[in-house]
């Protein structure tokens, strides 16, 4: 199954799920900003090649990830993607099913 939101361009298409983790591939079209995220388990970010995302958040600085890129963000971090470029990025999102967020957070 497919998840998209065409309004603030980007498209989630899952490949594979195990009894640990899920593999996503996220495409963000060009020049999408803002997309808010929360992972609820920690989750591994690899930019595919020839790809660019920004990753932001309240009070730090914006990190811009290139192809082959990677990032860990902890379960229940908010943070704002976006696709600094002027054509589609893409990039698998590995989430680990047993980090799952405090649920006293």
């Amino acid at each position: 199954m497919m998840s998209a939101d065409p309004n603030k361009g980007y498209s989630i298409i899952p490949q594979i799920e195990t009894g640990e983790m899920k593999v996503d591939l996220v495409r963000l079209g060009p020049k999408a900003t803002k997309i808010g995220i929360t992972p609820q388990t920690g989750a591994l970010f690899v930019v595919i090649k020839k790809s660019e995302l920004q990753l932001s958040s309240e009070g730090s600085r914006s990190k811009r990830l290139h192809g082959s890129g990677v990032i860990w963000l902890e379960a229940g971090t908010h943070r704002l993607l976006a696709n600094p470029r002027t054509s589609p990025s893409s990039y698998f999102q590995l989430s680990f099913k047993n980090s799952e967020a405090d649920p006293k957070l």
